[in-house]
């Protein structure tokens, strides 16, 4: 398969694909709470549909979060290729450096894991370790409990530890091996992936964003064995190995209604033939080799329900798709291109801005408290993301100006990341540099004044699902922030946090 190339699009029907049928199915992805990123369909080697949710947009990188645990992990099949590491590989060889170094004596099953153990989240351990700076260190700590490769829990320290075996095997960074021995070899450019890193150095599994395109291709490479422009660069044997249940719910596992399965980080589908990249809050890729076609999507998910919802409409999609082509239908694809082409975010409350909200232009120190602006997670009680900040950068924000402009707010954060606040409810893209994660810097953001005294602000990360809703209400000279931010898992109530200040200029 030629993958280096702009993937050809074709109309639906040419590809054994209604496109009617495509319709219903993204009509019933935005109608259930959660936001549709990004939205790609392939068959055979051709997309048939892709939408962006306006202002979000196909050149940018999206947080993938556990669906980097894919990318990590098909890193270990090119080194196994190129004969520097194995599945098969002891832990405690792989990491005898760091265990010499941190003075461990490795548990009595710790000896017997392997790194494919931990590729299918069987490393025996009862529960995940500390994800703190050293989670390396307390992840070779740990106890182990059940004989590796019995027992089934999802363990995203694991996953980083394989990111640090591929970077022990290779002698280089993750994401450079990758991008050289892959990654451009499919079609996904540099500027389509970011991965973040630790303060050590190693690429952050929970940190890899990447285009909706991008995860599209991953999952082709996979449907097609490994093989890319007649190069087999992951051999058919480790793809399919990759791809099978290793653990099921027979062993004990507790997987979701779409779920029978787990392979080496991924899923494996209601149907054996079908497996699954899959990221926190929606971030999906799902393959279906009878069908030879993928259906990948970013998305926003905070209901509860939404994400698996989603999960079962694409999987259930690919009975839809019969052998050979259909009969044109030029109605059916002119109402989904017109669907297609015009999904946007709705636009932002307006309302009108009164006279005397202007007397609140200056700048404000918050001298109590602790908001933040940036793309922040947090499933375990604490957020994670701060692990790969940029931490010449002020997490917190100390400083607020507010500038009046025609129909926005300039605000300021810390004297130097700008967010323009539109007030006319357009939702427009926007460069907030100067961030914690400055790789990741695209926003939107809008704002009301619900009454002289009180603005509501509204900034989304467009680089990743994250929104937070902020109340600023002015009183004199003083300032007080509620900020509302969504949460990772759609189990999680928001995250909240407040601050106050006072004006100084």
């Amino acid at each position: 398969m030629n993958m280096k190339n702009a993937l050809p699009r074709v109309i639906p029907e040419e590809k054994g694909v209604s496109s009617r049928k495509l319709l219903e199915l993204i009509h019933k992805m935005d109608s259930i709470g959660n936001e549709v990123h990004g939205f790609m369909v392939e068959r055979d080697g051709a997309v048939i549909a892709e939408s962006w949710l306006k202002p979000y947009d196909a050149s940018y990188p999206h947080t993938c979060h556990s669906l980097g645990k894919s990318y990590t992990c098909t890193a270990v099949g090119v080194a196994a290729q190129e004969g520097l590491l194995s599945p098969e590989d002891l832990v405690t060889d792989i990491f005898r450096d760091e265990i010499e170094k941190w003075g461990i004596t490795p548990a009595p099953l710790f000896r017997k894991l392997r790194l494919k153990d931990m590729m299918s989240m069987a490393d025996g351990a009862p529960r995940m370790s500390a994800f703190t700076e050293h989670w390396a260190e307390e992840y070779l700590k740990q106890d182990i409990v059940y004989e590796p490769g019995t027992h089934f829990l999802y363990n995203t320290v694991a996953a980083c530890m394989i990111g640090r075996a591929v970077e022990k095997a290779v002698g280089r960074p993750l994401d450079e091996y990758l991008k050289e021995k892959l990654l451009r070899k499919i079609g996904i450019r540099d500027d389509e992936i970011v991965w973040l890193k630790f303060a050590d150095g190693t690429c952050a599994e929970p940190g890899l964003s990447a285009t909706t395109e991008a995860n599209l291709r991953l999952a082709m490479f996979y449907l097609n064995d490994g093989e890319a422009d007649g190069e087999q660069i992951i051999s058919k044997e480790w793809i399919r190995e990759a791809t099978r249940a290793h653990l099921t719910r027979a062993d004990g596992a507790e997987f979701d209604v779409n779920t029978t399965g787990y392979g080496w980080q991924l899923w494996i589908c209601a149907h054996e033939d079908q497996f699954r990249f899959d990221g926190g809050q929606g971030q999906i890729a799902i393959a279906d080799r009878r069908k030879n076609a993928v259906i990948a999507f970013h998305q926003g998910g905070h209901d509860p329900k939404g994400t698996t919802e989603s999960i079962s409409f694409a999987e259930h999609f690919f009975e839809e798709m019969e052998e050979g082509p259909l009969p044109a239908d030029p109605e059916g694809v002119r109402l989904l291109r017109e669907y297609l082409e015009n999904r946007a975010l709705p636009a932002g409350t307006v309302k009108p801005v009164p006279e005397e909200a202007k007397k609140h232009a200056g700048i404000y120190y918050l001298d109590e408290g602790s908001v933040n602006f940036w793309i922040e997670v947090n499933p375990f009680d604490a957020d994670f993301y701060h692990l790969f900040y940029d931490y010449s950068v002020t997490r917190d924000t100390k400083t607020l100006a507010f500038d009046f402009e025609d129909n926005a707010v300039r605000m300021t954060v810390n004297g130097k990341s700008v967010y323009r606040l539109r007030l006319d409810g357009v939702q427009e893209a926007f460069d907030t540099e100067g961030g914690v994660i400055p790789e990741l810097k695209k926003t939107c953001s809008t704002a009301y004044f619900e009454d002289a005294d009180t603005l509501v602000v509204t900034v989304r990360n467009l680089n990743s699902w994250v929104v937070s809703k902020t109340v600023i209400r002015f009183s004199g000279a003083d300032i007080s922030l509620d900020m509302e931010k969504y949460m990772l898992h759609e189990t999680l109530p928001p995250m909240y946090s407040s601050a106050k200040g006072r004006l100084i200029r």
